[in-house]
Order: structure tokens, then C-alpha cells, then sequence
């Protein structure tokens, strides 16, 4: 039995972008911002600092968004 939530977001803008491309950015900023929390709350080695930064790209997230739309 799986439960099942939607979210609806009314999105404005100024017309010099498109609402998905804001959704995009603004997507992006959230993913960083928690990204860059994990470095505050788990104690990583280097190394895994490193792995979590190559594999984390900005392409890579990118691809991810688009693929929710």
C-alpha cells in the first residue's frame, strides 16, 4: 500500500526566463545548498569528499531535473 503525495508550485516571473527554467535553477540552488550541508553534519575523509564532488556535477544533477518534466 504506497502512499502517494503531490506537490503543486505556482511559479512567476519576470519573463527574462521560462517557469521551467526557474524551477531548474531554483532546484539546483536547493540541491547544493543541501549537498553542501552534508560536509557540516557527517564527517567525510577526503576521499570521500572527492568522490562526492565528481560524481555530483552539475551535468549530472541537470539531467536528473529535466527528467521530473
Amino acid at each position: 500500500n504506497e502512499k502517494q503525495e503531490i506537490l503543486f508550485l505556482e511559479i512567476w516571473t519576470n519573463e527574462s526566463l521560462t517557469p521551467k527554467e526557474a524551477l531548474d535553477e531554483a532546484s539546483l540552488n536547493m540541491i547544493y545548498l543541501f549537498i553542501n550541508m552534508i560536509y557540516l553534519f557527517i564527517p567525510f575523509s577526503h576521499a570521500e569528499e572527492h568522490d562526492i564532488n565528481r560524481n555530483m556535477t552539475h551535468t549530472h544533477i541537470r539531467t536528473h531535473i529535466s527528467q521530473l518534466t
